[in-house]
């Protein structure tokens, strides 16, 4: 989210500086030369890298299905999910220009953290503790084991990327 407001308050910069109104300020001023205000203006904030950063951030994380495991209504959508993002997750590692290492640890940190909270979210609207061993082995815990698995075997794919 964070990214997507960057982007759109440079670009919405880079906008009011080529309004005429700002043109016209510039004329304004005497003896400024209006294109050495601007290009000192774009210049010093690094406008135009900036936004090159915030569109690449924007680009990587779009296509990271992390709504499809916020939405998962139950452990095998979990599953799914995972196996997606990680695919995803993979094909990052190989544009660590656009998205750096550290990035990338970072994101890969508030994931785990997302699919925690899914986790408990799902399984705890089933009374857990009226269940029978049985029911809960067949229900939660086998279910929830593959899950951590999963995450497990994706992310141990990840670290062998490197």
């Amino acid at each position: 989210m964070f990214h997507i407001s960057l982007e759109r308050s440079l670009t919405h910069i880079k906008e009011q500086i080529e309004k005429p109104e700002i043109k016209m300020t510039f004329d304004l001023l005497k003896g400024a030369d209006k294109n050495k205000l601007i290009l000192m203006f774009t210049h010093d904030s690094q406008l135009s890298t900036k936004l090159k950063v915030a569109e690449g951030y924007n680009r990587v994380l779009r296509e990271v299905p992390i709504n499809q495991l916020l939405s998962a209504n139950d452990l095998t959508a979990i599953n799914v999910a995972l196996v997606k993002i990680f695919d995803q997750l993979r094909n990052l590692k190989n544009q660590e220009q656009l998205y750096p290492k550290t990035r990338q640890l970072l994101l890969i940190d508030a994931l785990s953290r997302d699919f925690t909270n899914q986790v408990l979210k799902v399984i705890s609207v089933r009374p857990i503790m009226e269940m029978d061993d049985n029911e809960f082995n067949k229900d939660i815990a086998r279910p929830v084991n593959l899950v951590f698995e999963t995450w497990k075997a994706e992310s141990r794919k990840i670290d062998a990327s490197d």
